[in-house]
């Protein structure tokens, strides 16, 4: 991108000083860009994270559930958390 923007600059006449500002601005885009990127990624990895645990203490639960259901055949109570 930034290459562009050098390469329309040699085309249309710009002031160094406003050539600069735009290179300037180009690069705080993609650092804003960046930012938002790593974060946004940083939160979906927390979230995906927070999914495989409830994931793993629901399959925890459904698997006691089972053996207390067998053991309720048997004469026991079912316990419910």
């Amino acid at each position: 991108m930034l290459k562009n923007l050098n390469k329309l600059s040699n085309f249309i006449p710009i002031h160094s000083s406003l050539r600069s500002l735009l290179n300037v601005h180009v690069c705080v885009n993609l650092y804003i860009y960046m930012y938002v990127y790593i974060s946004t990624k940083s939160y979906l990895t927390h979230l995906g994270d927070f999914a495989f645990l409830v994931n793993k203490r629901r399959r925890k639960r459904a698997k006691m559930g089972k053996s207390i259901l067998k053991w309720g055949v048997r004469g026991l109570t079912r316990l419910i958390d």
